[in-house]
C-alpha cells in the first residue's frame, strides 16, 4: 500500500512538471480585440489566424490566442506592436509607413476585397448618386472615415473631401443623419454592417457604384519576431495550398451575403490610386487576389 502511495504521489509529481514544461513551450498570442460590441470585422481574422498557427502546431508547437480587453486605436496599436509592447499580432490594412514600423507578412487576409468598397449613403442621397459615373462626378460629395484609416489618405490622394471620426459606430450615424454623403465600405464589411445598422442609422447601399483600390491587409508582427513571422507565412501558405484558405474566406458568415450580393459585374468601377501602396506587395502572384484584373494600373 505504502509503495503504491509513494508511486501516486511520484506519478502526480511527474504529470505536473510534463504541465509546466507545455506551459513553457506555449506560444501565447495577444491581438486587439473589438472596436464595439457592434464589430463584427475581428471574426474571421480571428478564425483565419487561429487555423493558421493550427495547421503549424506540429512544426512550432502549440499556441493560445488572447485578445486584450481594452480597444486601443490603430496608430497606438502599431506604435505599442513596433515596441514589442501588448501586442503580438495585429491585422491591418498596409502603407509604406506601416510596413517601415513592424513586419508584413505579405499575404493578403482579404485576397485584395477589403479595396473593395460600396458606398453607404442615406436613402435621400439616392437621387444624387444616381448621376455620379466617374471620379469627377463623386468629387462633389463628402466621405467620412475613421481618423488614423489608410482608406483616409487613399480617398484624400484622390481629390475627395473626407471628414474622419474616431468613434466606429458615429460614422454610420453622422451619413444617416446627413452630415455626410457616403461611407465606403469593403463589401466583406458592408452587409453585416447593414444588418445592425442599416434600419437603426437610417441608411441603405448604394446601387450601382463600387471603388476599387489595391490595399491588402496582412498579418502584422515585430520587425524583430522571426520566429512568428515564419510561422504566419508557413501557416498562410500551407492554408492556399490546400484549399482551406478559400473555404475559410468564402464560407465565413460574415462573408456569405457579400460574395453573392456585390454583383461587381453590374456595377460602374471607379478605380482609385494608392500612392501608399508599398512597391514590395505582390500584385504580380493572382494566387493571392480575388481578381487580380481589379487591382492592376491600366
Amino acid at each position: 500500500m505504502r509503495k503504491w502511495l509513494c508511486f501516486s504521489i511520484l506519478l502526480f509529481i511527474w504529470s505536473l512538471l510534463q504541465q509546466a514544461l507545455a506551459d513553457d513551450n506555449l506560444l501565447v498570442i495577444h491581438v486587439r480585440s473589438p472596436q464595439s460590441e457592434t464589430d463584427l470585422r475581428p471574426r474571421y481574422y480571428l478564425d483565419l489566424l487561429t487555423a493558421t498557427l493550427e495547421v503549424t502546431r506540429k512544426d512550432f508547437g502549440n499556441f493560445d490566442i488572447q485578445p486584450v480587453k481594452e480597444y486601443i486605436t490603430q496608430d497606438r496599436s502599431l506604435w505599442l506592436l513596433e515596441r514589442n509592447r501588448v501586442y503580438d499580432v495585429i491585422w491591418t490594412m498596409t502603407s509604406r509607413d506601416r510596413e517601415k514600423q513592424v513586419r508584413p507578412i505579405r499575404i493578403p487576409l482579404m485576397k485584395g476585397l477589403l479595396g473593395v468598397r460600396l458606398l453607404l449613403i442615406s436613402p435621400e442621397k439616392l437621387q444624387n448618386f444616381s448621376q455620379v459615373n466617374d471620379l469627377t462626378s463623386l468629387r462633389k460629395y463628402y466621405a467620412v472615415q475613421g481618423h488614423d484609416w489608410p482608406d483616409t489618405r487613399i480617398l484624400m490622394a484622390n481629390d475627395i473631401v473626407v471628414r474622419t471620426d474616431q468613434r466606429y459606430d458615429e460614422l454610420f450615424n453622422l451619413v444617416g443623419m446627413g452630415r455626410f454623403d457616403f461611407f465606403p465600405r469593403s463589401v466583406m464589411e458592408i452587409y453585416g454592417e447593414m444588418a445592425f445598422h442599416g434600419q437603426k442609422d437610417h441608411l441603405m447601399i448604394e446601387p450601382h457604384l463600387a471603388l476599387v483600390y489595391p490595399a491588402p491587409t496582412y498579418f502584422f508582427v515585430n520587425r524583430d519576431n522571426d520566429a512568428l513571422a515564419n510561422r504566419l507565412e508557413a501557416g498562410l501558405r500551407e492554408l492556399i495550398r490546400n484549399g482551406e484558405f478559400d473555404r475559410i474566406l468564402t464560407t465565413h458568415v460574415s462573408h456569405q451575403t457579400a460574395l453573392k450580393s456585390m454583383q461587381l459585374e453590374k456595377r460602374t468601377i471607379i478605380k482609385l490610386k494608392n500612392p501608399d501602396l508599398p512597391p514590395e506587395t505582390p500584385l504580380d502572384d493572382a494566387s493571392l487576389w480575388w481578381d487580380q484584373s481589379l487591382f492592376l494600373s491600366e
